[in-house]
């Protein structure tokens, strides 16, 4: 009898689960090209946590903004009251985003990358749909900015997994949209579409409005490194002492050639 006991219940949790199992909605995934972010090259596509430099993460709760600087030591971003972590190659592997406030919802999250000499790599603009919609996921499997790689846009990994593993309790019902901003382009080329600055996640609607308490929300969103604009590669002492070298050569030429010709 106890063994028909646990299997009823287990046949039950069973079941409640996949009653229950869409419990959150990703709404869309955007774009908005505004505001044009130039870089001079994209220095590596295969990137972990370890390598992304301060970008900055913003944490919007309904009594305000928590604003800190990821540390790449520790491949985190947070305080007391949110984590968000990401270790291994982006491409693959998600970031896990947890709210650590137990009075209070987070309601939105903000990744400012380029603080960090860091770019979102999407699928591409072959997936923009109408309204600055785009597809998520890996769908797209070839390069689009010369050096970023194939890319991997925003998904919720576990939209699935709000369910209370003790006693299947629901812990929140809510709506995901993620969207990316700051088109970036490299400095002799357009802007494709598939690499941007900014990705901002907001939670609404549902039971909760928000990512509730202690429930560990997973994301895909990949990522390059990126060369800024402002530096470009200086010479090494050799090679600039050669410049300067033959700059000299040339100019004792010209003033030659100048003293030349007034004399004849």
């Amino acid at each position: 009898m106890l063994r028909k006991s646990l299997l009823a219940v287990a046949l039950s949790a069973l079941s409640f689960t996949a009653a229950n199992a869409a419990i959150g909605t990703l709404t869309g995934v955007f774009v908005e090209p505004a505001n044009p972010f130039q870089v001079d090259s994209i220095l590596e596509f295969s990137v972990q946590g370890q390598d992304m430099g301060p970008m900055t993460v913003e944490a919007h709760y309904g009594n305000g903004i928590e604003i800190v600087s990821w540390n790449s030591t520790s491949e985190l971003a947070g305080n007391a009251r949110f984590e968000l972590r990401q270790s291994g190659d982006t491409y693959p592997n998600s970031w896990e985003l947890l709210n650590r406030d137990a009075n209070h919802l987070l309601l939105k999250l903000v990744i400012r990358a380029a603080d960090g000499n860091t770019v979102f790599d999407l699928q591409g603009p072959t997936y923009l749909t109408t309204a600055g919609q785009v597809t998520e996921g890996k769908t797209d499997l070839s390069e689009q900015t010369p050096g970023s790689e194939k890319g991997s846009t925003f998904n919720w990994v576990n939209n699935t997994a709000f369910i209370d593993d003790v006693d299947f309790n629901i812990l929140q019902s809510v709506n995901v949209e993620a969207t990316y901003s700051n088109i970036v382009n490299l400095t002799s080329q357009s802007a494709k579409g598939d690499l941007w600055t900014t990705l901002t996640i907001e939670f609404s609607g549902g039971a909760a409005g928000g990512l509730v308490y202690n429930v560990e929300f997973q994301f895909d969103a990949d990522t390059d490194i990126f060369l800024p604009a402002s530096d470009a590669p200086v010479p090494e002492p050799s090679s600039l002492a050669l410049m300067l070298g033959l700059g000299a050569i040339g100019a004792w030429r010209y003033r030659r050639s100048r003293r030349t010709q007034a004399q004849s």
